[in-house]
């Protein structure tokens, strides 16, 4: 040991300085933030399907029937509702399901209406 006592203070200074375990921590922290942003997008992602999978005749029907059971609207878009489900041509279930999507974007636009 060639180091004078001053020396060794000064090293066992800077030692005591140094913290072993900064990098552990910043790889834990982003990890975390990775992990984060990875259940958003996942939720995002999960939500998105769950809207798509709505059936646009579904909710213009339960709008009009919610206004008036008993009017002419509330009975024609039920029964497009049931052939937007219950039809055996695929193109013609998303004929139908594109039309009725189409009135709720005109109900918005025109009358500001939105249905959920």
């Amino acid at each position: 040991m060639d180091e004078t006592e001053e020396e060794l203070a000064r090293i066992r200074e800077e030692a005591s300085r140094i913290d072993p375990y900064r990098y552990r921590r910043r790889t834990r922290a982003l990890a975390a933030i990775g992990l984060g942003a990875l259940l958003a997008g996942l939720t995002w992602v999960v939500l998105e399907a769950v809207d798509k999978a709505r059936n646009p005749c579904k909710r213009v029907a339960a709008h009009y029937c919610g206004q008036d059971p008993s009017s002419a609207r509330c009975k024609t878009y039920q029964g497009l509702h049931a052939e937007s489900e219950d039809e055996s041509s695929g193109e013609m279930r998303r004929n139908l399901r594109y039309q009725c999507q189409a009135h709720i974007e005109r109900l918005a636009a025109d009358e500001g209406t939105v249905i959920p």
